[in-house]
């Protein structure tokens, strides 16, 4: 979507707290829940990801 792959979380998490933010970020037309859904799935945290 951004063209290229996320960070991993382990250098997330040296580099800062901040959740990764995909708007203004991806290439093409997606929706805003589709994003919401995508940050969400790659939080740092276990307990803040989705779980099954």
């Amino acid at each position: 979507m951004t063209g290229t792959e996320p960070p991993d979380a382990a250098a997330r998490m040296a580099a800062s707290d901040d959740p990764l933010v995909l708007e203004g970020k991806v290439k093409g037309d997606y929706a805003p829940h589709l994003l919401a859904a995508i940050e969400w799935g790659l939080r740092l945290r276990a307990a803040d990801r989705p779980a099954r």
